[in-house]
């Protein structure tokens, strides 16, 4: 197999920014392409998965310049991106809670379908790739902490990058779901805001070991919104003028806070917590900016397939992504540093298929044991 390992040697990427620019126009021109007339609402189904797919492609882009380019001083949406899926995932499991609260072993048993079994399937078969391709081996101990999503031991942040926000929504799974269980759906909400503030501190302390603030508050931020998610709500939002209202507020918001942020000058205390209220405010504002263009598309009846494809498969592309792209990629080998741009889509594409190849298979492998079981 001829692959390229960009762990220990990056690549030199010549006019980075411009390729980066590049592979943003060419992935808006292929979803402008494939733009249907189709009716939605505000954060349905339609525009979650619209969502999802936008920010994958972002998580991927990033992660191109974050770790297989030597030059990483470009325009990088990776982290923000992912604050937009644990915004997503909060809400939607808030959305679900509401239509019909779930007992243990239901909760369980959905998390395990869509959630456990792809990441299982996706380790066994990095760990064996990382045995044959990279002579790498991991201890008993990692090979158990990791098949239970506890990816917290430094060694496991090379199996995957991109493993820790599985470990982190995991982690907010469970308290979502304790609290829910136990506390009115107000004091839930309530908690589940103390936890994420918790876990901040806990990584100031270095106890905890990844993660942002605004990664924090992002997932009970979803649980807001779907706490606040009602017919009445939905259509007054659902609406032009309120949408382009809160469209440029939040850009001129995150705008804003780009600016005090380097305007902000020196080390003392009250200097620190406004750089560190600016710089978590400014990813949520670009969550809420991103929400706010699909809500307004849809009030247009504009879908993009592409981006609606992207979504549908977008947690099998955080699975397969990180160590295809990184540690053994099959595609750059094929493509010169100078026609990165070209690599890369034909490294996305690449990308899409197998996603949707794998999500067809292990959503019919769990079907298959789950047919197994009953009978049993």
């Amino acid at each position: 197999m001829n692959f390229l390992n960009f762990e220990t040697q990056k690549l030199f990427i010549p006019n980075p920014v411009l390729s980066n620019t590049l592979i943003f126009v060419a992935l808006v021109c292929i979803a402008g392409i494939t733009f249907v007339r189709q009716k939605s609402i505000f954060l349905d189904r339609v525009q979650t998965d619209q969502l999802k797919g936008i920010a994958i492609l972002f998580v991927v882009t990033g992660h191109l310049w974050s770790h297989v380019s030597f030059d990483r001083n470009v325009l990088n949406f990776a982290g923000y991106a992912v604050a937009l899926f644990l915004l997503l995932s909060g809400y939607g499991l808030t959305r679900s809670w509401q239509r019909k609260p779930l007992t243990a072993s239901e909760f369980a048993r959905r998390r395990i379908g869509r959630v456990m079994v792809p990441y299982w399937i996706t380790t066994i078969c990095i760990l064996s790739l990382d045995y044959w391709l990279l002579d790498k081996q991991y201890s008993f101990v990692e090979i158990c902490l990791t098949f239970c999503g506890l990816n917290f031991k430094h060694s496991l942040r090379y199996l995957d990058y991109a493993r820790w926000y599985i470990t982190l929504i995991l982690i907010f799974y469970c308290v979502f779901f304790l609290a829910n269980r136990l506390l009115r759906p107000l004091a839930a909400l309530l908690s589940l805001f103390l936890f994420s503030f918790s876990l901040f501190i806990f990584r100031r302390m270095n106890i905890f070991p990844f993660g942002g603030l605004f990664h924090f508050v992002a997932f009970p931020l979803g649980c807001l919104i779907g706490y606040l998610y009602t017919p009445d709500n939905v259509a007054f939002i659902n609406r032009k003028l309120p949408l382009t209202i809160l469209l440029s507020v939040t850009f001129l918001g995150a705008l804003l806070c780009n600016k005090i942020i380097t305007g902000l000058n020196g080390s003392g205390a009250v200097v620190k917590l406004l750089r560190l209220f600016f710089s978590n405010a400014q990813p949520i504002l670009f969550c809420v900016l991103l929400i706010t263009v699909f809500g307004l598309l849809g009030t247009f009846k504009i879908c993009s397939r592409f981006f609606l494809f992207c979504g549908i498969v977008s947690y099998e592309i955080y699975l397969l992504h990180g160590p295809l792209l990184i540690k053994y990629n099959p595609v750059f080998p094929y493509f010169s540093s100078d026609s990165i741009v070209v690599g890369y889509l034909v490294f996305l594409l690449f990308i899409l298929a197998l996603s949707y190849l794998f999500k067809l298979f292990h959503e019919y492998f769990y079907r298959q044991i789950t047919v197994f079981v009953r009978r049993r």
